[in-house]
């Protein structure tokens, strides 16, 4: 292979192949596809190697995330304290990560107070689901969370926004939570199963459907999430609704409620996307974390769900 600036030539068999490259700005290649792309792939040309580059963060993206729905779609057939448990641990994941993102803004929040809160909050959840009881627990940890400020702030010169951030986390990430569980321990795996199915279809094919027929003239916010682009969301909306009919079947629904249902929980799930899309470009990270390849951190992969749980519960309840 004979490499340029502008261009690159190879042999392949008795053909030449010539082929000229626009120029690109300089890539950095993912840290964790360092060393398998330096090895293989030093010498080309750095349009391929971004071409490179994409289709590996894809093919892995797609492993990553088939093997956790996979995981997850069992545990919640099996339901029970394995789900619950499941629901445990990847909610205080995201608690985690949503109170490190503060701390890269320049926050401190109360972190180990906040996922207690969190915790107790999906352990009653999981006994009694979500009552009057589990509306005092949420009001009494805010509280709790927002009281033990005064006490701290003097000697450690902690600033309000620690606390209010603490709440903010709490609530964004233990509400959800403790609904996904209550909703299983309560109702049947058909209904828990909705929400979970309707956002991970619309997430996949949004995400195809914008890798191909996506303008850049057409994206939804631009400075806030450069690559979700209208086409995708018409996509993904297409899909998510098939969804939701499909999982209607057993339901047995009004399929127009079904369809309807299915629509707005996808569309509250894209916001929650956007949100901690804005979240990550305030403090100026791209991800999270990298505790899952391919997709950033726990909080990347729930973010639409900690949105859309909650706005489905709502639904159920006020058309029940």
């Amino acid at each position: 292979m004979i490499a340029s600036g502008s261009g690159f030539s190879c042999i392949y068999g008795s053909v030449r192949i010539t082929a000229r490259l626009r120029s690109s700005p300089s890539l950095t290649c993912s840290p964790r596809w360092s060393p398998l792309f330096l090895e293989r792939y030093r010498n080309l040309p750095e349009g391929f190697q971004g071409h490179i580059i994409s289709h590996l963060n894809t093919v892995l993206r797609v492993i990553v995330g088939a093997a956790l729905a996979l995981v997850f779609i069992i545990l919640l057939w099996i339901g029970g304290e394995a789900f619950s448990l499941a629901v445990m641990l990847f909610v205080l994941g995201a608690q985690w990560e949503f109170y490190g993102l503060g701390q890269v803004g320049g926050a401190r929040p109360y972190r180990l107070t906040g996922m207690a809160a969190g915790l107790a909050l999906m352990i009653y959840a999981h006994y009694r689901g979500i009552d009057a009881g589990a509306l005092a627990l949420i009001a009494a940890s805010s509280f709790i969370l927002l009281g033990i400020h005064p006490f701290i702030a003097g000697a450690e010169g902690r600033d309000w926004k620690d606390a209010s951030l603490s709440v903010t986390g709490y609530l964004y990430t233990a509400i959800p939570g403790a609904i996904a569980i209550s909703l299983r321990q309560s109702e049947s795996l058909a209904v828990s199963a909705f929400p979970f199915l309707v956002v991970w279809a619309f997430d996949i094919f949004a995400f195809f459907t914008g890798k191909a027929f996506g303008k850049r003239k057409h994206r939804i916010f631009p400075r806030i999430s450069p690559e979700k682009s209208w086409e995708g969301l018409a996509g993904g909306l297409v899909l998510a609704c098939g969804a939701g009919a499909l999982v209607n079947m057993i339901l047995g629904w009004p399929w127009h409620k079904a369809i309807a249902v299915a629509g707005v929980v996808a569309l509250i799930g894209h916001i929650g996307d956007f949100f901690e899309s804005s979240v990550k470009r305030d403090v100026g990270v791209k991800d999270s974390s990298r505790l899952l390849p391919g997709h950033g951190g726990i909080l990347d992969r729930l973010d639409a769900l900690l949105f859309a749980i909650p706005a489905y519960y709502l639904i159920l309840n006020l058309w029940k």
